[in-house]
This record gives structure tokens, sequence and C-alpha cells, in this order.
């Protein structure tokens, strides 16, 4: 089972994103897995056994309709794990590159505060004192400004990553069903639509 990735060591929250809330969604969703693969395998397992060719087992045209439907639940189930599975890869990789960004930023400000710059709890510049403390100021100020503009490129980068993921599934023109061609967005788009098909039978009534 895949698991969260290990962040760099950081005591503040001086870029933002709330970096541990991040790892703890990802945590969250590659939890999930085990649970689908589990239910899926258990219940595979009785429709294997309910239609079997033994003297028991369940035969004719609506037992091969359902393990035909059956078939198609397995594979939307394993389009499931690999949609959620990336999903938490990116927000685990996005906490991962913010607590490297937060982890330099922190090493840098310690630094140059035994050069005179007062580092306040927001991660920004109080004072500075000492011949050199201007220099040392600015060099830092010059280092936050970039590890602002690179935590928001990371992001941005995975918003746009997640956007795409959910495209794939959401757009249908991504994924037509040509033949016995079945897509997993395809198929997860399926899975979505069952309840807005629901509700429109309601609303019909």
């Amino acid at each position: 089972m895949p698991t969260v990735s290990p962040l760099a060591a950081f005591s503040y929250d001086w870029i933002g994103g709330n970096i541990r809330g991040l790892q703890g969604l990802a945590e969250t969703l590659y939890d999930y897995l085990p649970r689908v693969q589990d239910l899926v395998g258990t219940l595979s397992v009785t429709a294997r056994d309910l239609t079997s060719d033994g003297p028991d087992g369940w035969q004719g045209p609506a037992a091969s309709a359902f393990t035909a439907a059956w078939q198609k639940q397995t594979e939307t189930a394993a389009a499931l794990e690999a949609y959620v599975t990336g999903v938490a890869e990116i927000i685990d990789g996005l906490a991962v590159e913010l607590s490297q960004i937060e982890n330099a930023l922190e090493a840098d400000a310690y630094d140059v505060s035994k050069h005179g710059v007062q580092i306040g709890s927001d991660g920004t510049v109080q004072g500075y004192s000492g011949a050199q403390g201007m220099e040392w100021t600015i060099s830092y100020m010059k280092v936050l400004e970039q590890a602002q503009s690179e935590a928001t490129q990371a992001r941005e980068s995975a918003a746009q990553q997640l956007y795409s993921v959910y495209q794939q599934v959401m757009n249908p023109n991504s994924h037509p069903n040509v033949g016995d061609t079945v897509t997993a967005g395809g198929l997860l788009a399926d899975l979505l639509a069952v309840p807005t098909a629901a509700r429109r039978e309601v609303s019909a009534k």
C-alpha cells in the first residue's frame, strides 16, 4: 500500500499551504485504497463461486449478464483506486515540495539571524543591527521572495495536475468508449453520472 512521503523538517508556516494538513489529506486517501481492495476482493470471490461451472453454479443468460455486469464493476473499482492514488500522489508531492522550500527558508533565516537580522514569527524581517546588517537583510529578503514564488509555483502546478485528473473523468470527449475499449475515465464518468440520472428520474416523477 502506498504511504505518504517524509517531509523535510520545518517549524513554521512562512510560505503557507498548511503542509501538514496536505500530508494528512494524502494519508487519508492512501488509507482508503485497501478498504476498496478488500471489499472488491471478497465480493469477487463470492461472484465467482455463484457462477462457477460446478453443479450448484448459476448458469444461463442471466448468469452471463451478471458476470459481465460484475466485471464492469470491478473495473470501475480499479479505476477509482487509480484515480484516488493519482490525487493522493499529487497532494503528497506538493506537501513534500512545500516542506523542502520551508526548510530552506528557515535555515537561511537562522543563518542571517546570527548576523544581526531580526526575523519575526511570520518569517519577515523585523529589524537589523551591526555594520553588515542591511546587506544580510537584503540577502534574506531576496531568499524570502524566491521561496514565496517557488511555493506559489508548486501550488499552481499541483492544481493543474489535479484539474487534469479531474478532466479525464468529467470531460466525456476525452474518453470515448469505442467498441470494446473502455477507459478508466469513462468508467468513473459513468459512476459519477448514476446519482445525476437518479435525480432526473425523481424529478420526472
